[in-house]
């Protein structure tokens, strides 16, 4: 792919979720303001003594690029609802949408 073909490409992921119908604006503390797209949804963790899958209700936020300078387990975000949660890490759903993951 040309360079000007991924431009386009990372401005439509970032057009989709900063004008998307779901989405908020999220206050760092201390920091910048982002654009994201809040669920809660499970995240699925290593075995327990029964060998099942262990889940945990775990806050995310689906973002067009991570904001510089979170520090995991360190960092406060704030939803526009007032509720703040602490950035925990960063990741990569299966499409390549970076993801804050949230505690």
């Amino acid at each position: 792919m040309s360079k000007a073909t991924i431009d386009i490409m990372n401005q439509h992921r970032e057009d989709q979720i900063k004008f998307n119908p779901s989405s908020e604006l999220f206050q760092i503390i201390g920091g910048g303001s982002f654009y994201g797209i809040f669920d809660k949804s499970h995240q699925e963790l290593q075995k327990d003594s029964g060998n099942n899958q262990i889940k945990t209700l775990r806050g995310s936020i689906l973002v067009s690029e991570v904001p510089f300078g979170l520090i995991g387990r360190e960092t406060k975000i704030v939803r526009e609802d007032s509720t703040e949660y602490t950035f925990f890490y960063e990741g990569l759903d299966d499409n390549g949408v970076p993801i804050l993951w949230l505690f």
